[in-house]
């Protein structure tokens, strides 16, 4: 047997008040039809809600015919055993994106009924009935005016002149890292990661034909917090900041296609940095960790980042030719 919501129930009115903000739902559900379809959600099975209809099990939801205006898109959030939805006869005019995107059986999917506006907010919807496997009666578009009395799922999406700025999953990286910094090297995109959990900065080059990321090389870092790759005079140097054991500085070898370390960060002038930012003044490359000291990557002998140079990346130390050195301020 299901309980059924009688207008004398006073008190769940205000159950259903302090529910429906718990559950982050729109002013419109603080009506009274719509506050008993929203304890249909929640119960196990409500009946007969006030001249609506809102009955519910473990599998399925009926609300219909309650004057819903508005769903928030974590409405059906936890539900993945529901396999029968009904929304129909309400007064829905668009629905939130991937709005069913939980349901992961779900079989049958009422909407009849609601006044769906085929704009650019339900284009997502057009685009999951051409992919789901869900049973959906034929619904239409109440407006505007070029689409109205039109089947929602006959609608092509090049008929939709939307500027969208969604963003959807392109590619997922199995592993994790804290910092991304993305670069411009030899007229091809890359991307360092900082991996602690790995021991690694990973250097990604993107893959014009599989439009991918792909493994380029790995820097060895047990505690890399950033890797910062700095594109100067045509080389690509990768500064790996640490947590512990001192930081580094890495060249791309184009002989041997690889990094190899080129400079030692002294641990005991930049402790614990958590981050780093590189940039120029008057042409030379500085970068700043935010720890105790400030590092410049300056014209060896120049005063531009830098007071004493101790170490230089274009050129061997004690070359005593000019290039670009890491120094202190």
């Amino acid at each position: 047997m299901g309980t059924s919501l009688s207008p004398g129930q006073e008190p769940w009115v205000d159950v259903l008040h302090h529910l429906a903000r718990a559950h982050g739902f729109q002013s419109s559900y603080l009506n009274l039809p719509a506050l008993r379809s929203f304890l249909g959600i929640l119960a196990r099975r409500v009946g007969d809600a006030e001249g609506g209809r809102a009955t519910v099990s473990s599998c399925h939801r009926f609300i219909e015919n309650n004057d819903i205006q508005a769903l928030s898109k974590g409405t059906f959030r936890g539900l993945k055993s529901l396999t029968h939805l009904s929304l129909a006869n309400n007064n829905l005019q668009t629905l939130p994106r991937d709005l069913f995107k939980p349901l992961d059986i779900l079989s049958d999917l009422d909407l009849r009924g609601n006044t769906l506006v085929c704009d650019c907010k339900i284009k997502w919807l057009v685009e999951w009935l051409e992919r789901t496997n869900t049973t959906v009666p034929a619904i239409f578009c109440s407006s505007p005016g070029q689409f109205e009395g039109q089947r929602i799922r006959d609608l092509e999406l090049g008929d939709f002149q939307c500027i969208t700025t969604d963003f959807v999953m392109h590619q997922v990286l199995p592993f994790q890292a804290v910092s991304a910094e993305p670069f411009t090297y030899d007229s091809d995109l890359y991307v360092a990661l900082a991996q602690p959990s790995a021991s690694s900065c990973s250097i990604l080059k993107w893959d014009y034909v599989e439009r991918k990321l792909r493994d380029f090389d790995r820097i060895p870092a047990h505690s890399a917090v950033h890797c910062k790759p700095i594109v100067a005079q045509d080389q690509l140097y990768v500064v790996v900041a640490q947590l512990f054991g001192g930081s580094y500085i890495y060249r791309w070898d184009t002989a041997v296609d690889k990094f190899i370390k080129i400079q030692d960060i002294d641990s005991q002038k930049v402790r614990k940095p958590n981050d780093i930012e590189a940039f120029q003044i008057e042409g030379d490359w500085c970068s700043h960790p935010p720890g105790l000291a400030s590092l410049g990557f300056g014209v060896t002998g120049g005063d531009t980042c830098s007071s004493s140079a101790v170490g230089s990346l274009m050129d061997p130390p004690g070359s005593g030719q000019p290039g670009t050195a890491l120094s202190t301020t």
